[in-house]
């Protein structure tokens, strides 16, 4: 066991230059760090099959049912009141005990903060890294809902310490949790990924669990301790509600795709949990207008997407017009297969087709003008779009165009065309 001895006359020169408050703050998240760092090899040695990387050994725990009688419940405070002794011995018997009742009395020494002071409350801080040691441990998912309930008590004193120890215990798991979820056919890609319709210029890191993924929801787990992912895809028919579980626990978390999965109405309940989305995207995705009242309710605060649902045209546009503080696209799904530049979306000049797309396989190319879907008339980019949001894959519809010949002259054609989707 580590011992470390805090002895002022032989700090460094740094914490003789701070504020005493300060000195301590940046003393205690130090400790915290080093706990961790030392600690973890003595008291978990995780072995990878090369065969299989996901393969690991993981420590046994420590009990984790709480106090229960009121003698076990004495034992506690007791020996949470030995942490304060200046014997350093007793302080280290006493938390050596501690940790051997396992994570079943964190709740109780919860209420032992409340009026700890700094060194005690330092101490269970460092008991809480004990018991944080294995990832996937229930001890650390318990220590982890009780650091974010000291974090969102402002009032709390130790929410500083509380937010410093676990961004220590995130860090030390992410690297592994990233070797886990790639090693499970999960992809953690640097780059550009178009979101909302449009290709993006922004690099990013972002995670991708698609049809190629063999593991899990349960596996899934793993993404709470990528703590610089800010875009999680998620596509294909294995992808159900229970792989949206612990999207709540990522902490760096601002998009989310969700494409061709099996999710429906009831699963959304899980994003929920997410704090705070720059941008939610789901498409083709079987959601219906029960979704609705969810989706109104979540915490996005710029953009959301949703195309090719089960949702209805009429409560689609409610939904956009109970999200007017922000920018949402709402369509049924059918996709023509047209693009525009800057200057021909003020008409509905197409600039270019979607290759093997709906227009181009009816004869469509670019220079030509639409004039018409179904005989109602478009004059712009913006009207084929309003034309199109009601229409679902696979619908039939007649475009009427004006194309020049080669001759220069304006003729005008009609094509049957078969909506597709946007791939």
């Amino acid at each position: 066991m580590m011992k470390l001895l805090f002895d002022l006359n032989s700090t460094p020169s740094i914490f003789r230059t701070l504020s005493p408050l300060r000195a301590i703050w940046y003393f205690v998240s130090m400790l915290l760090l080093a706990v961790i760092a030392e600690r973890m090899p003595a008291q978990s040695t995780i072995t990878v099959d090369e065969s299989n990387p996901s393969s690991a050994n993981s420590q046994t725990q420590p009990p984790d049912s709480a106090p229960n009688s009121a003698s076990d419940l004495q034992q506690v405070n007791e020996l949470v009141t030995r942490l304060a002794s200046e014997n350093f011995t007793t302080r280290q018997l006493a938390k050596a005990k501690l940790l051997e009742l396992g994570s079943g009395i964190i709740s109780t020494l919860d209420d032992n903060l409340a009026t700890a002071d700094v060194d005690v409350s330092t101490q269970i801080f460092e008991i809480y890294s004990q018991f944080a040691l294995d990832p996937q441990s229930e001890a650390t998912r318990k220590v982890v809902q009780s650091l974010k309930r000291l974090i969102a008590s402002e009032t709390s004193r130790n929410s500083i310490l509380a937010m410093q120890l676990l961004d220590s215990i995130r860090e030390l798991h992410s690297e592994r949790a990233g070797k886990e979820l790639q090693a499970l056919g999960a992809g953690i890609i640097q780059g550009i990924y178009p979101l909302n319709g449009r290709t993006g210029i922004e690099q990013q890191l972002f995670v991708e669990v698609n049809e190629g993924f063999r593991g899990t929801a349960s596996d899934l787990v793993w993404l709470q301790w990528l703590t610089k992912v800010e875009l999680v895809i998620l596509k294909g028919p294995n992808i159900n509600g229970e792989c949206l579980k612990y999207l709540g626990e990522m902490p760096s978390l601002k998009k989310l795709l969700i494409r061709d999965t099996s999710i429906v109405s009831a699963d959304l309940h899980w994003l929920q949990e997410i704090d705070s989305l720059d941008h939610l995207e789901i498409l083709y995705s079987p959601i219906d207008d029960k979704s609705v009242e969810t989706l109104v309710g979540l915490s996005v605060w710029k953009s959301m997407r949703i195309f090719g649902t089960n949702i209805s045209f009429e409560a689609g546009e409610k939904l956009v017009a109970s999200l007017d503080a922000i920018e949402v696209q709402f369509g049924c799904g059918g996709f023509l297969g047209i693009q525009s530049d800057v200057q021909a979306a003020r008409t509905s000049t197409v600039s270019e087709t979607t290759p093997n797309g709906a227009a181009e396989r009816a004869g469509i190319i670019a220079g030509d003008i639409i004039t018409q879907i179904d005989n109602e008339a478009v004059t712009t980019f913006e009207d084929i779009r309003a034309n199109l949001r009601k229409r679902r894959p696979g619908e039939k519809v007649v475009v009427e165009l004006e194309r020049v010949n080669f001759n220069g002259e304006m003729n005008v054609l009609q094509f049957n065309v078969v909506l597709g989707r946007q791939e």
